[in-house]
Parts: C-alpha cells; sequence; structure tokens
C-alpha cells in the first residue's frame, strides 16, 4: 500500500517539475487538449450561470459568455496549466539528472578544457548549444509533441528545433554537470513574448546575473538578453 506522504510528493513533482521524468500524468498534446476543452467547458457553464442570473439574457448573454470564457481559458493554459503540466516549465525548477548521455558528457569535458573560466565556459556553451539547436515562433505548434519531452537521451540525439523550456533545460545541465557552476546559481525565468509564456536563464557570473536566452538566438536575441513582449 503506497504510503500517503510518498503519494503526494509524487504529486508534487508531477505538477510542480521537481522530476518530470517521473510525471504521473505521462502528458502529451492529446491529453493536454482534452484539458483544456473540459476547463473551457467548465469556465463557459460558471460564467453562463454567472452571467444569466445577474447581468444579461438573449443572444448577448451566449456572446458575452464566450468571450469571457475564451479569455480566461487563455490565460489559464498560458500561464496556470501550462506550468502546471509541461515537464520542465513548472513553478520549481526541474532535477538534474544524475546520469547524462555519454556522448553529452564528452562535449561538456572539452567545452570545459577550452575555457579559462566560468564567463568564456558559458559563452562557449551558449555558442555550442545555439548551433546544434535553435528556437523559432510558432514551429512548436507543428511540433507540439515536443513539448512533453523529458527523456534527455532522445533530446541530445535530435537537432533542430527544441522548446525554450527543453532548450534551458540542457543548458542548465551543461552548466552543473561541467561542475564549474551550482544549480543555486542559475535562476530559471518566465516571461510573456508572442502571446505565450517564455522561459529564459539567469546565470551568476563575478557576482552578476546574465541573462541567457538560447532560445532566442535564431530569432535574434543576443547573449546577455531574452525574448520579451513582441521583441
Amino acid at each position: 500500500m503506497v504510503k500517503r506522504d510518498s503519494l503526494k510528493s509524487c504529486w508534487l513533482s508531477a505538477y510542480l517539475g521537481s522530476n518530470p521524468s517521473s510525471h504521473i500524468l505521462r502528458m502529451n498534446p492529446t491529453k493536454f487538449a482534452i484539458i483544456n476543452i473540459v476547463s473551457l467547458g467548465a469556465l463557459s457553464l460558471i460564467i453562463y450561470l454567472i452571467l444569466s442570473e445577474f447581468v444579461v439574457h438573449g443572444a448577448l448573454l451566449y456572446i458575452t459568455t464566450g468571450i469571457i470564457a475564451l479569455g480566461l481559458q487563455y490565460f489559464m493554459t498560458f500561464f496556470i496549466l501550462s506550468r502546471l503540466l509541461i515537464p520542465n516549465l513548472g513553478f520549481k525548477k526541474s532535477r538534474i539528472p544524475k546520469r547524462i548521455p555519454k556522448r553529452m558528457f564528452l562535449a561538456i569535458k572539452k567545452l570545459k578544457n577550452k575555457s579559462r573560466n566560468k564567463n568564456e565556459y558559458l559563452k562557449n556553451v551558449y555558442k555550442y548549444l545555439t548551433k546544434r539547436y535553435y528556437g523559432k515562433k510558432r514551429t512548436v505548434l507543428k511540433k507540439p509533441s515536443l513539448l512533453f519531452e523529458v527523456n534527455l537521451k532522445k533530446m541530445w540525439k535530435k537537432r533542430g528545433f527544441i522548446p525554450c523550456h527543453s532548450f534551458c533545460h540542457m543548458f542548465r545541465v551543461f552548466l552543473v554537470k561541467s561542475k564549474l557552476f551550482r544549480d543555486r546559481e542559475i535562476k530559471i525565468n518566465h516571461t510573456f513574448f508572442n502571446f505565450n509564456i517564455h522561459q529564459y536563464m539567469e546565470v551568476k557570473v563575478r557576482k552578476k546575473w546574465k541573462k541567457i536566452d538560447p532560445w532566442g538566438h535564431k530569432i535574434g536575441i543576443k547573449f546577455g538578453d531574452y525574448a520579451r513582449m513582441f521583441k
């Protein structure tokens, strides 16, 4: 019989992102879409009941209900449900895996050997990963399954487009596994970008925090800056 505390811990890990590899819901685009549809239906019903009781009636009731429900659902999808259900996008930093692919380890070692200090290593990792992967607006709509990828080995084998939260997770692994950076020297931040939530990082070097947005490199975001609003 599963203990209550361990079950609670497991659910927290799944929702807050502390251990995406053991994500209870095993989320995928279909499940995520179903959750959003059910949520929209529930919101619409609640709003309809409130408005019909106190404010409007007739066709205006349905139009107003639809507009308010869609607006609230948009906010919930991109700023709440996505943070709760998409791995590495949670309200808490996901764990750094104990084991990483051998070729990744060798790449980290090579970059570390060619770097004279932490700042140089940070720049070398940025250059290396932005050549291997890239970010691009709306591409995730064509490949929604990438949003829910948690297997580091699979992510490492692939090249090309990668979502911002997976890109940041990969970058963070490179920093921590080099042993030049501690995880507490890395912040995971979120901002509003192109009507969506966007993840970027801040890394502490020489007592200063540097903004790092590897996903934004291909769309013109320079080292030390990050994508925001409609930039």
